[in-house]
């Protein structure tokens, strides 16, 4: 076994292969982002109800750890990248290492391929992933690509796959992609990519009836799990853990 393949087990349940991943890096990117003020709080509270992984960067992993560093801690998926943009500017670099991931024990690194910028963002994009996918087979971490769109404010279903694409096509070992509007894009994406796929955000304005039916359809599609964060954690921390609690078994529903 490969040091990638073991870590891609750590990130996966074994009996059924779908993952829940609680994202908690926003504010590397955004600040001090509302619902995430108290990282450790929220990161204590919703690693009780039972996600498979977390998604963290380093200053919340280094005072957080009564809950990842004990025997039952869900796997840790290092940020490894960070932006900033407005209407005229984006700029996007690294801020992490697959290197620095492997010698601290994460089971991943997850990086932005934001697809609806000027052909020169985009090719600073694509290069920044091309060196960290590089970096994840030499040091056997596997490494999640978000394709995203960040200026568009409706979803583009033909633009986002092609983001999906170019994703899929520098060697992502994980697709972590937006809900598209039609889920014969999703059944598409599942279909011709055969890498696997976990959704993030869910439908845009829906309730949390809407976002679960949704998750439970495209894990009947073939999605293999989840990693949404602020409609999770923007809203009272007892609320939240309920309603993860509620989105975990409708992706591990055979369990």
């Amino acid at each position: 076994m490969t040091g990638k393949a073991y870590r891609m087990g750590r990130l996966f349940q074994q009996v059924d292969g779908k993952t829940v991943i609680l994202p908690v890096d926003h504010g590397i990117a955004l600040g001090h982002v509302k619902g995430l003020r108290d990282p450790l709080t929220v990161l204590r509270t919703l690693a009780k109800v039972g996600p498979d992984a977390v998604l963290l960067n380093p200053g919340l992993d280094k005072i957080a750890s009564d809950v990842l560093y004990q025997g039952k801690a869900p796997a840790r998926i290092l940020t490894v990248d960070n932006f900033f943009f407005n209407d005229a500017v984006f700029v996007q670099d690294r801020v992490n290492w697959a290197e620095q991931a492997v010698i601290h024990g994460y089971d991943a690194i997850k990086l932005l391929l934001p697809w609806d910028g000027t052909p020169e963002e985009r090719m600073t994009s694509v290069r920044l992933a091309a060196n960290f996918v590089r970096e994840s087979e030499r040091w056997q971490i596997p490494v999640i690509i978000e394709p995203t769109l960040l200026r568009t404010a409706h979803t583009d279903d033909d633009m986002l796959s092609d983001g999906v694409r170019v994703a899929f096509e520098l060697g992502a070992d994980i697709l972590k992609a937006p809900l598209p509007t039609s889920m014969e894009v999703l059944t598409e994406w599942v279909q011709s990519f055969r890498t696997p796929i976990v959704l993030l955000g869910g439908p845009k304005g829906g309730t949390d009836e809407d976002l679960l039916a949704a998750v439970a359809e495209a894990m009947h599609i073939g999605v293999k799990g989840v990693a949404i964060g602020r409609k999770v954690w923007q809203r009272p921390l007892p609320e939240a853990a309920a309603f993860f609690d509620k989105l975990i078994r409708v992706v591990h529903s055979e369990l």
